[in-house]
């Protein structure tokens, strides 16, 4: 592409300036005007131009916003083990699911609570 002469529009603002002085007309229609006044625009090219022009400037980025700390981390699919609050201690899933047995067989979260508070009391 060559430089514009001094003073020259470009073709995208030349569309705008149409539109804005015209705002009925199609882009077919606005590119047949344009055509007539020395500037060759294709429909498509001025419907493109046009739908860009509403966009509202700076509000739309790609990627993570900025300041967010949500970031993927990588799963582990090889076995499924749950960490507990203790430094290097794991609970196997097996473990997991005699111990709700075990809850439901007392009655309830609660009941296993106190039930472990009992449990506590005793090896003390």
């Amino acid at each position: 592409m060559g430089r514009k002469k001094a003073g020259e529009v470009s073709k995208s603002q030349a569309i705008r300036d149409h539109k804005k002085a015209n705002p009925n007309q199609k882009p077919k229609q606005i590119a047949q005007e344009l055509g007539k006044k020395g500037i060759s625009v294709t429909p498509g090219f001025v419907s493109t131009i046009l739908s860009t022009s509403k966009r509202s400037k700076g509000t739309r980025r790609r990627g993570r916003p900025a300041g967010s700390t949500n970031r993927t981390s990588k799963k582990t699919t090889t076995s499924r083990r749950v960490k507990t609050t203790s430094s290097d201690a794991t609970t196997q899933y097996s473990d997991l699911l005699a111990m709700k047995a075990t809850v439901k067989e007392l009655g309830g979260i609660e009941q296993a609570r106190t039930a472990l508070a009992a449990l506590e009391e005793l090896m003390n």
